[in-house]
């Protein structure tokens, strides 16, 4: 009967350590993550007026979003009722995108860039921008 005892508490002091190690690493991800880059993400509306012109943008600008490490996260219209109005007042027609970036770092050379600066005169007539933001994860 002590052997069958002794394997129990060898069992229970076996998990409570592989526990305390787990808890241990978990607490060192999280404050590596704390120091990692969050996440960035530019969200934008604007009212397409003159969609026959809007691929010469796409085009010039997708390979651009692409090697920024962008990632679309929603895209939708109120026309279209993937948008849901909750509360307050949207004076905006048109679109709202989100677009997810690895870092704010990421997004702003992005957005700045003179390759993506170009793209941009090409939505000129094409696209009526509401507003554009960029905002980071906060944790």
């Amino acid at each position: 009967m002590i052997p069958a005892k002794r394997r129990i508490y060898s069992f229970i002091v076996a998990a409570l350590l592989i526990q305390i190690t787990v808890l241990a690493v978990s607490s060192q991800d999280s404050g590596a993550s704390d120091q990692a880059e969050k996440p960035a993400y530019l969200i934008t509306s604007g009212n397409v007026v003159a969609p026959e012109k809007m691929p010469a943008y796409l085009e010039a600008s997708a390979p651009l979003f692409k090697a920024a490490g962008s990632e679309e996260i929603a895209f939708g219209k109120l026309s279209d009722n993937n948008i849901h109005l909750l509360e307050g007042e949207w004076p905006y027609k048109g679109l709202v995108m989100i677009i997810k970036f690895p870092s704010m770092d990421a997004l702003l050379k992005f957005w700045n860039s003179p390759e993506y600066q170009k793209a941009m005169k090409l939505r000129d007539g094409v696209v009526e921008p509401n507003f554009t933001i960029a905002i980071e994860k906060s944790r």
